[in-house]
């Protein structure tokens, strides 16, 4: 079984990547976790606001098929029929050495506490072992959603993951990667192009007010939130927590903070001057730190808080400017 070949789980900022560019590494194609990243097509931060919806995204999860895509990398998506034995479905996959990974929801999994704060979300995990008796599973988890990004790679309950592999109706991917595939160098050098255009977008931001509906993007899309925050917690009061704790968890699962750390590791990647990789890498952790402080504003719902963190935020985005300025230049 894989887990028996000398796989060793690598760090990343997003699970199905984490999935894929493990895999990949196991099979002796040194892919980063930045190079499948930076091949979406949609990687703008989005932030909309239409009536009590709130929403800011980046197109990180889509990235991962956009890569797959332009790697021609065959693979198979889809959902077991929950009718049938999964437990035989899963071990006939991973006895065939086959790249397998589910979609978890993160109620059932109980090998990090920090899933008990992400109640009905899904998570990408590889499936790299199982017992002959079926009672226990290795799982390669290389995005656990930890403050401080970490890891898991163990033995753990096969019925766990079985029901949180049921929780999500039974998906799955199963990859088929080639070692000789010349795709990949292509997309290993088109990076930093890439990159920039990623920069450039993100400073050129705009944002467009409708009667209903306000869209911004790049750098505009953080600061038009953070304004909007500020102006809700005036007028409703009782639910502005809900919104600034709903907002954390969109900010840092879907692609606004997850996106910086993908940039700082393809900068340290391409060998960028130390004195552009470490602030921006320490510019990432202060994003990080002030969306602890979105959340005890949500919990205090005093405007002044919301007032001191927009000012906060208005100077995370004028330093982030110029160092994304001088990451340009050196690109």
């Amino acid at each position: 079984m894989i887990c028996d070949d000398g796989y060793v789980t690598l760090q990343s900022y997003e699970c199905l990547n984490a999935c894929i560019t493990n895999y990949l590494n196991q099979h002796s194609i040194p892919i980063k976790t930045s190079d499948v990243f930076l091949e979406g097509d949609d990687l703008d931060v989005v932030y909309t606001r239409k009536g009590g919806t709130w929403d800011i995204s980046v197109g990180i999860y889509k990235s991962n098929f956009d890569f797959l895509r332009k790697a021609d990398i065959f693979y198979e998506h889809g959902f077991f029929d929950l009718m049938q034995d999964g437990k035989s479905f899963l071990f006939d996959r991973i006895s065939q050495n086959l790249c397998l990974s589910i979609r978890a929801v993160s109620d059932c999994l109980t090998y990090n506490p920090v899933f008990s704060q992400t109640e009905g979300a899904p998570h990408f995990i590889n499936l790299i072992g199982m017992d002959d008796k079926g009672e226990q599973v290795c799982i390669s988890d290389g995005d656990l959603p930890t403050f401080k990004p970490s890891l898991f790679q163990d033995w753990v309950d096969l019925n766990m993951i079985m029901d949180a592999w049921y929780g999500m109706r039974g998906e799955y991917i199963i990859l088929h990667p080639k070692k000789d595939d010349v795709h990949l160098n292509t997309i290993k050098k088109s990076g930093t192009d890439k990159l920039y255009r990623l920069i450039r977008d993100y400073l050129e931001g705009g944002c467009n007010k409708a009667l209903f509906r306000k869209v911004a993007t790049g750098r505009q899309a953080i600061l038009t939130l953070f304004d909007d925050l500020q102006e809700y917690s005036q007028r409703m009061k009782n639910d502005i927590g809900r919104v600034a704790l709903d907002m954390n968890y969109q900010l840092r699962i879907n692609g606004f903070l997850i996106s910086k750390r993908y940039i700082s590791h393809k900068i340290q990647d391409l060998n960028l001057d130390a004195g552009i990789v470490n602030p921006y890498s320490d510019l990432v952790n202060r994003w990080s730190a002030a969306l602890l402080h979105l959340i005890k504003a949500g919990k205090s719902k005093r405007t002044e808080d919301f007032t001191k963190l927009n000012e906060k935020v208005k100077t995370l985005c004028q330093e982030e400017d110029n160092l994304l300025q001088h990451i340009q230049r050196a690109l």
